[in-house]
């Protein structure tokens, strides 16, 4: 009986020690669209790490200040959440637990325009953006429109315009095996995104988020002749 007693009583106390352990733990924050000092856009997809036992119905994230929370939910086993109206500079977010130890990170925004690591922007300088099929903005920066365009694979070993990606398949669409081991249309999103007077141009399978990029070209808005 005693021995039962004393067996309770230091489980008891392991069990408070690692209780308080977590209760002082600080949550994780992962920035994951890229490196926290190298946003641009204003906005960050963000992860974030509670401690073990954490209730985030009471948790608190706030950006500068300002609760950010309805942003972040548990997707995937994951609590992620895309934070917007990041000012240009540094912006702070905070992860607060119920009870427990706040995290924070600096967040640094740069404006979608550039520049992010190359410095100043040089002048004069030449846009030539409908050299590479892109539709200029008409601002000083030389940026470009977004342009979306979806193509497929056909058993002709060529791609070819895909006009409506959600309606009927073309009878020559040819499918593919993903790394994964799943089955899917080929068929690819090109967007050719534009930034800090550069761009690139990538295609990948929207029907399957593990693909990589098949195709990646990168040029200037001056390209050399």
């Amino acid at each position: 009986m005693q021995r039962n007693r004393f067996v309770r009583v230091v489980f008891a106390i392991v069990a408070g020690l690692v209780f308080a352990a977590s209760a002082r733990a600080a949550p994780e924050i992962l920035v994951l669209s890229n490196r926290a000092d190298l946003i641009s856009g204003g906005d960050a997809l963000v992860e974030i790490k509670w401690p073990a036992g954490t209730d985030t119905n009471n948790a608190q994230v706030t950006l500068n200040g300002v609760s950010v929370k309805s942003a972040f939910a548990t997707r995937n086993g994951h609590y992620t959440g895309l934070v917007t109206g990041l000012g240009n500079g540094d912006n702070v977010l905070t992860a607060s637990p119920q009870g427990g130890t706040a995290a924070q990170i600096t967040i640094t925004n740069h404006p979608i325009t550039g520049p992010i690591l190359s410095g100043p922007h040089i002048t004069p300088y030449e846009c030539r953006l409908p050299d590479n099929n892109l539709v200029a903005t008409g601002d000083a920066d030389c940026s470009a429109m977004t342009q979306v365009e979806y193509f497929y694979a056909s058993r002709s070993n060529t791609f070819k315009p895909l006009d409506h990606p959600t309606g009927r398949r073309p009878r020559d669409l040819v499918y593919t095996t993903t790394s994964d081991g799943n089955t899917v249309p080929y068929i690819v999103r090109a967007s050719p995104p534009s930034r800090g007077r550069g761009g690139t141009a990538s295609s990948w399978s929207p029907s399957a988020a593990a693909a990589q990029p098949s195709t990646t070209r990168a040029f200037k808005g001056s390209p050399p002749r």
